[in-house]
């Protein structure tokens, strides 16, 4: 009931911007619960009325829109049940916490779906560019989850890149968080991989790019995102010079050549093409 009552006050224009603001944050809270996020993601009107917050001067709930974005999307970190664990709390008869139906991938693509009909980017856009002593570092890390949350699904990456997604992913992948920077460099890759980079990261941002691509490259990143920071690194090296000796200068060369040599046959194929396009000139 206090979810659905915030929701109403939350698209009630005619009630002040502060009452509108404590809806928000109670949201950010209440949307830990599966069917609160879910019911959320299907009233558009409430999500475009939060969206609309977003892109006004007062940005003092960027964190709390942020949390509900991340709740919404599952980018959260899951602890992984040990299935040893797992039988001991059955044996001793503990209680073993499971997952909300609603809380399973195929619900969670469906939101990530609404949320991106519903437009957003497009505020994702917005609260990157808010001043940075309001855009704290937690607060990027957060935004960097709900991005790489968006990117999963190759079909959705031409609407993010076409509402700005990938100009504002750079800011967030050098600056913030460990966490934050890995996870924005990685919905970066996925960009890339596939996108036009003229197009995705147009004049000189394609070259503030590589840097992030290439911390992808590092073993203690795991193979997805090896692969995806290769991919999106062959992508480039067959654009120009001037990005082939961007790769170069970030030290990329030894990297890419012992991924040539890696058994896993897609990262090994990625990192040979990659050093074709990078060996050109």
């Amino acid at each position: 009931k206090l979810a659905k009552q915030c929701r109403k006050w939350l698209c009630n224009p005619a009630i002040d911007t502060r009452t509108r603001k404590w809806a928000v944050e109670g949201l950010a809270y209440l949307t830990l619960d599966a069917d609160v996020k879910d019911d959320f993601v299907q009233d558009e009107p409430a999500m475009q009325a939060m969206f609309e917050l977003a892109k006004t001067s007062d940005k003092t709930i960027l964190y709390s829109m942020a949390s509900i974005l991340v709740n919404c999307t599952n980018s959260y970190d899951v602890k992984e049940l040990v299935p040893e664990l797992v039988q001991l709390a059955k044996f001793s008869k503990q209680h073993i916490p499971e997952e909300h139906p609603k809380d399973k991938k195929d619900f969670i693509i469906m939101r990530v779906k609404r949320l991106i009909k519903a437009g957003v980017t497009s505020a994702l856009v917005c609260m990157v560019k808010a001043d940075t002593a309001i855009l704290t570092d937690q607060t990027k890390e957060l935004l960097a989850r709900v991005f790489l949350a968006l990117c999963d699904d190759s079909k959705d990456r031409g609407i993010i890149v076409a509402q700005g997604g990938g100009k504002a992913l750079i800011p967030l992948a050098l600056e913030g968080t460990d966490v934050g920077k890995i996870k924005a460099s990685h919905a970066l890759a996925k960009i890339a991989a596939i996108s036009n980079p003229d197009i995705a990261f147009p004049g000189e941002r394609v070259y503030e790019v590589v840097r992030p691509l290439v911390s992808l490259l590092n073993t203690e990143r795991d193979g997805l995102q090896n692969y995806e920071a290769l991919l999106g690194l062959t992508n480039f090296s067959g654009r120009s010079d001037k990005l082939r000796q961007k790769i170069i200068k970030e030290k990329a060369l030894p990297d890419i050549e012992n991924y040539m040599f890696e058994n896993h046959d897609q990262l090994r194929q990625a990192a040979t093409e990659c050093m074709c396009n990078l060996v050109v000139n």
